[in-house]
């Protein structure tokens, strides 16, 4: 099947079309681009500032503070994006039509152009390039008015052939045509039409069907997803008409969108764009900390009502990457367990259906049988071999160690202990992304600090039992030892948390992909193993049926893990 079409689209950049203040009223399509930056606490810079050699009459500046702040600022809120200042500079401008202007850009043709390119800057959603804007924007409440030159406006969009659709107000063309002579009323007209031969000429009535057209849905989409406004927590409707629709259309009922858009891309083959929104999704999801309830329920029905020919030729499976995976359904609770299993049958490709008897007739078995499909199974050791492991997890929490100094390698105090390693757990949650501000408790903290010493120290123990001896040998190395003290125990506290990761991704992965009560799965893991380690397996376990190591899978996959020379010491001692 052909690919996904490409639309030009960009962020913080409106295409639009301006008329040149010369004798002959040309006009230029050109780019009103806007450079978003955060305002920082006590922040006194000012919110609009010009670049650029393209002069500006002060009076626009003016116009965009009162009216186009507000709105943005609004609908930022909305979103949970924070208040920006901008940078405006218009770009595109051929040469001749720079060196043509004779005083400054004047009047409100820029308005609609900047506040959406405001909007985009904002919240990081892509504006299409292939359609050009105009308007003024006539109160803080988002109307939208006409203005002139709609004549050589729409010329100059039909001379360039990267233009897809002109949108203007509504009233736009009636109030230009009143306004006009009948000479210049015949001579819209013409240009109408002319204009229609090369693009769309697109009449709105208010800002949400402006954005409409400028707007791709999945990139709406995608935007709330990465930027955080996909399910909003403020509420906005109370406020003027004109901008409460513009907030709806921006953040309301993402979840519709979002499914509309996979079961669109996957019916109409384009699985990789599928992909890419439920990656997206993921990642969201992760970064929130919330398993999205109903999920794996709701996309194993959307893979499984596929046509079997459509799936067989266009999804590869496994769709996202395995640990990707691994980590949403590590967020799952007990009351998710059987949509957190429906998630992995999607994501790994598990349809098989079982055979029955229906009035007589023998059904036989239509399956897509995941144990037995190289690609996944080599994704899922890909998951957990040493090297991966290094990179998803263990690189990450070296950085947190490296990131974190101390004044002081020494503990004046039991105090100062429990403080430290306290400071330091959270310090490696947050950096690794399993804590959030919303999820800081400091009891539940300093319980998972002081276990997490506890394991890391248990050899120092007299004994087994001994549950307290493990601490005060942490303590007393962290004021008096000779190994390093603080600095020392950190650094076994990091190796044990990153052993603890390690085998919670490899449970999740094997989670995943092996089901426990599945002898098939389970001989089929074992199998690919053997391949994938075949130059390394001594001949006389080579020659073994792996069925005789399948219920001992996940010791073989801690071992292959570790090392794999392992692997053959844990197969030689089964």
């Amino acid at each position: 099947m052909q690919g996904k079409q490409e639309i030009p689209e960009a962020i913080g950049r409106a295409k639009t079309v301006l008329v040149l203040q010369t004798r002959s009223a040309k006009a230029a399509v050109s780019s009103i681009l806007v450079e978003a930056a955060t305002m920082g606490p006590g922040a006194s810079r000012p919110r609009i500032t010009w670049a650029g050699p393209v002069p500006v009459d002060q009076t626009v500046t003016a116009h965009f503070e009162t009216v186009l702040l507000p709105i943005v600022d609004r609908i930022a809120n909305a979103m949970n994006r924070p208040p920006c200042c901008f940078e405006f500079s218009i770009v595109n401008l051929s040469v001749y039509s720079v060196s043509e202007l004779l005083s400054q850009v004047t009047g409100f043709s820029l308005d609609v152009p900047a506040l959406i390119s405001m909007i985009s800057g904002a919240s990081g959603l892509p504006l299409r390039q292939d359609v050009v804007a105009t308007g003024h924007v006539a109160s803080s409440q988002g109307d939208i008015r006409p203005v002139m030159g709609m004549s050589a406006k729409l010329q100059a969009a039909a001379r360039d052939n990267s233009i897809r659709s002109f949108i203007c107000p509504r009233d736009d063309l009636d109030i230009s045509m009143e306004v006009s002579a009948p000479i210049a009323r015949g001579l819209i007209n013409r240009e109408v039409i002319a204009t229609k031969a090369h693009c769309r000429v697109i009449l709105v009535s208010d800002l949400v069907e402006m954005l409409s057209e400028l707007v791709v849905p999945r990139s709406l989409i995608l935007a709330a997803l990465k930027h955080g406004f996909f399910a909003p927590v403020r509420n906005q409707r109370d406020g003027p008409e004109p901008l409460t629709r513009v907030i709806d259309f921006l953040t309301s009922d993402h979840e519709g969108r979002f499914w509309k858009a996979v079961e669109e891309d996957f019916y109409d083959g384009h699985a990789a764009a599928a992909c890419e929104l439920l990656h997206a999704r993921f990642k969201h999801h992760i970064a929130q900390g919330v398993y999205p309830s109903g999920f794996g329920g709701r996309l194993l029905l959307l893979l499984r009502s596929l046509p079997p020919h459509t799936r067989r030729l266009t999804v590869t499976f496994p769709l996202l990457d395995v640990g990707l995976c691994a980590r949403l359904a590590a967020l799952s609770s007990q009351a998710d367990l059987t949509d957190c299993h429906e998630l992995a049958a999607a994501c790994l490709g598990k349809f098989t259906l079982n055979a029955r008897r229906t009035v007589g007739l023998e059904v036989e078995t239509a399956a897509d049988d995941v144990a037995a499909d190289p690609a996944v199974l080599e994704a899922v050791l890909a998951q957990i071999n040493p090297v991966r492991l290094v990179e998803t997890i263990g690189g990450s929490i070296d950085a947190a160690r490296g990131a974190y100094t101390m004044e002081s390698a020494t503990a004046a105090s039991d105090d100062e202990f429990f403080e430290v390693i306290t400071g330091f757990y959270l310090h490696m949650l947050r950096c690794v992304g399993l804590a959030s501000p919303s999820s800081v408790d400091l009891g539940t903290a300093e319980k998972g600090a002081t276990d997490l010493v506890r394991h890391a120290f248990a050899r120092e123990s007299a004994s087994p039992d001994d549950l307290s001896g493990p601490i005060r040998a942490a303590m007393n190395e962290a004021r008096s030892g000779s190994r390093g003290r603080l600095r020392f125990v950190l650094d076994v506290i990091t190796e044990q948390f990153k052993m603890e990761e390690q085998q919670k991704h490899i449970e999740a992965v094997l989670a995943l992909a092996v089901d426990p009560m599945n002898l098939s799965e389970q001989v089929a893991f074992v199998s690919a193993l053997f391949k994938q380690l075949e130059r390394h397996l001594p001949p006389s376990i080579r020659k073994q049926d792996p069925k005789k190591y399948a219920k001992y899978y996940k010791q073989l996959a801690f071992a292959y893990a570790t090392s794999l020379d392992h692997v053959g010491n844990v197969m030689r001692a089964m």
